[in-house]
């Protein structure tokens, strides 16, 4: 039987299963909390550390350097004893959840450290560096 012209037609019964989900929302991530850079080092004013790591989110993942070093020593040595503090200590981007660590000494300038999470292992590698230019 065809409905009356302009008579409203009964809303439509949801299904068995009930209302459908609505689409979900696409929120774009939070920007990056952006640390102050320190004041850039010149050539004899002492040694940094330099962090390299893994950087990024699942499918862009890359190897980056720390934009900035941020410790300055005044002599080799004491940046040496501040390169393995910072091994022992450094909370690095990846993984989420560090079950353990192994540090390694690569030679006296340089250690590499191994970080193994709950599902991956990452890695990360601290140097001492003079600033030539």
């Amino acid at each position: 039987m065809p409905a009356e012209p302009g008579a409203s037609e009964p809303p439509a019964e949801p299904p068995a299963w009930g209302t459908p989900d609505p689409p979900p929302v696409r929120r774009r991530a939070p920007a990056p909390v952006r640390r102050r850079a320190p004041a850039p080092v010149t050539s004899g004013e002492g040694f940094v550390l330099l962090v390299e790591q893994t950087t990024g989110r699942s499918g862009d993942l890359r190897w980056a350097v720390d934009p900035e070093p941020s410790v300055v020593e005044p002599t080799r040595d004491a940046a040496r004893r501040a390169a393995l503090d910072l091994c022992r200590r450094l909370d690095p981007s990846h993984p989420f959840s560090e079950q353990r660590r192994s540090v390694y000494r690569i030679s006296a300038d340089e250690y590499l450290v191994v970080v193994v999470g709950m599902t991956k292992t990452f890695h990360f590698r601290v140097s001492v560096a003079e600033r030539l230019a």
